[in-house]
């Protein structure tokens, strides 16, 4: 006997990402004799749902409240040093010498003061 679509029937339903839609998929009727592309459309159906639900509860939120989420969900932006601050020097806590706090990378100026020299 051939067991390949038991075994595939088997792997698909104990793979499915959403937990929620596994157990339902499990909690049907005569899963096990069902045909492979039977479970398939069955779960592209539950899964389409899911979808179609989220969807439906993100566009109802207006497009000034979404921007502030985002705005809230990002770190705040570190503030990029004055004209002061970029020509000032320390001494190295290592080796004594002096070295700039802020130095122009290939990003721009870095926010935070360096903390020792590079050497």
């Amino acid at each position: 006997m051939n067991f390949t679509d038991h075994i595939i029937r088997d792997v698909l339903l104990a793979g499915i990402y959403d937990a929620d839609i596994r157990r339902e998929m499990y909690g049907i009727d005569n899963i096990l004799q069902k045909s492979v592309n039977e479970v398939i459309a069955m779960v592209e159906k539950k899964e389409m749902a899911r979808d179609a639900h989220s969807a439906a509860s993100t566009s109802a939120i207006s497009s000034m409240k979404q921007q502030k989420k985002r705005e809230q969900n990002q770190p705040q932006l570190q503030k990029k040093p004055s004209k002061g601050d970029k020509s000032k020097q320390a001494p190295c806590p290592h080796c004594k010498k002096m070295y700039s706090l802020h130095r122009e990378g290939r990003f721009g100026w870095n926010s935070k003061p360096f903390d020792m020299c590079r050497d």
